[in-house]
């Protein structure tokens, strides 16, 4: 039986194809590069976006005269860098630009694949000591070492954007007459969790999306076939996503609002919007989890049907 565990027990680090996709070098350094490229990018997007958001912010406050509460207020200063930078394009722009990624991601293993199965290397690594298994895991690994470098992008302009609101929040607090009023307990543990599953959701939204392209690319007889199938098979799973999801939402919609209806009191509301939330984080982790180990079975056993038993 082929599952999560026994992809994660392979010896990756002396796989003869994962050495020849990373040319020569070892997983573990490449990891290491990723690691540190990864906070490189991330520092530089995230300081250079808050940088960017607050300068309007410093000119429009008449900088001779910052300290000055009657030329420029905290909430003065939060409002315009919100709302007269670049602000919106980031927030928005951090999630709608993980339509264009999913195209890159789908496609990373279909060019590689087709040109080795035309020009017969497919074939040749299948007549060789090494397993199925061996083969379709070094393959899968390197076309996702590959994505990070792209989706580095995706996560760095998240975690600007709530840093950039964070920032501006703790900023605007700092002036009593639009002071907010503290967080909750509840309020700060739902305001983590939803940050969280937002900076995770690129993460394993990856792995399913770079799994589809690579089985499509193994089924597939050329490329054109693979580029179509890949863009319906990431139609067909933004579709069923957003089937699913609102099978979810809907009844705990319902629940709220009955909830609100017999005024149950508000750490009872609090407690419950708690537990739909990582309900919800719950189900979209397992909805990609479950999803790219199932294509990576079935893709094992298109490539080594099992032998049926006599």
């Amino acid at each position: 039986m082929i599952d999560h565990r026994t992809f994660s027990s392979l010896k990756l680090e002396n796989n003869p194809v994962l050495l020849q996709e990373l040319n020569g070098v070892s997983l573990s350094q490449k990891r290491c590069d990723i690691r540190r490229s990864f906070w490189i990018v991330t520092g530089i997007v995230v300081l250079g976006s808050v940088a960017i958001c607050y300068l309007p912010a410093i000119f429009d406050c008449h900088p001779v005269d910052l300290m000055s509460s009657a030329t420029c207020r905290p909430l003065d200063f939060t409002n315009i860098a919100l709302r007269k930078s670049i602000f919106p394009l980031i927030a928005y722009g951090s999630f709608l630009v993980g339509l264009l990624f999913d195209l890159y991601f789908v496609s990373l293993a279909g060019g590689r694949i087709i040109r080795e199965k035309e020009g017969g290397h497919w074939d040749l690594m299948r007549t060789t000591t090494l397993s199925p298994i061996d083969i379709i895991v070094a393959k899968y690994t390197s076309a996702k070492l590959r994505a990070w470098r792209v989706l580095t992008i995706e996560v760095a302009l998240r975690i600007a954007a709530f840093s950039i609101y964070e920032i501006s929040d703790i900023v605007a607090q700092t002036n009593p007459p639009f002071t907010r009023g503290s967080y909750s307990f509840f309020g700060v543990l739902t305001l983590l969790i939803v940050i969280g599953i937002c900076i995770l959701e690129p993460i394993w939204r990856m792995q399913l999306v770079v799994s589809m392209g690579f089985a499509n690319s193994v089924r597939g007889r050329n490329f054109v076939s693979v580029t179509l199938t890949n863009f319906g098979a990431l139609l067909a799973m933004r579709i069923l996503q957003g089937i699913l999801i609102a099978a979810c939402l809907f009844p705990l919609g319902a629940l709220v609002n009955w909830l609100y209806s017999i005024n149950i009191g508000q750490d009872e509301l609090d407690l419950l919007s708690i537990v739909s939330i990582i309900f919800f984080c719950l189900f979209v982790y397992l909805f990609y989890y479950l999803g790219y180990h199932w294509i990576l079975r079935s893709t094992l056993r298109f490539v080594s049907p099992p032998i049926p038993e006599s």
